[in-house]
């Protein structure tokens, strides 16, 4: 894939044109990618209400009937279901990889079969994702 950046200082705003021979998946996570660069997600830390961006999401986790918010560096908390956040942020890249885990798949470095039909995948530096059998196929298939 090549990639030009050409700069037009009589432009009106920005504008991203991508020219393909068919759109794939490839092309459909480069959009995604591009559209998330200012969108923002409240969550809370220590009850303090903090705005993150989307990119920085790491994966989403229930546990215990909360939902955290994982990014490289910090947890957060967040007050909405799961199934809500899985709609708003399809678009975003992240997909369903346990019946209590969004994985942002812009995020994923490697993944590993873990036996079972069941892989795990690294995210971040340190964060490592188990993705169930039930999603194995399907994440395979998007980050192929």
């Amino acid at each position: 894939m090549d990639i030009f950046v050409k700069e037009d200082p009589r432009a009106a705003k920005e504008t991203i044109n991508i020219k393909c021979f068919k759109q794939n998946e490839k092309i459909k996570r480069v959009v995604l990618a591009i559209k998330s660069v200012d969108d923002n997600l409240k969550v809370y830390a220590d009850k303090e209400a903090v705005l993150i961006n989307k990119s920085e999401i790491l994966y989403i986790e229930v546990v215990d009937r909360k939902i955290f918010v994982y990014t490289s560096d910090t947890v957060y908390e967040l007050k909405k279901s799961l199934e809500d956040l899985e709609k708003e942020l399809y678009h975003y890249g992240f997909f369903r990889v346990s019946r209590t885990t969004l994985l942002n798949i812009n995020k994923v470095k490697s993944i590993k079969p873990l036996g079972n039909q069941k892989f795990i995948a690294r995210v971040g530096d340190f964060e490592k994702v188990e993705i169930s059998r039930k999603y194995a196929r399907k994440i395979i298939e998007i980050l192929n």
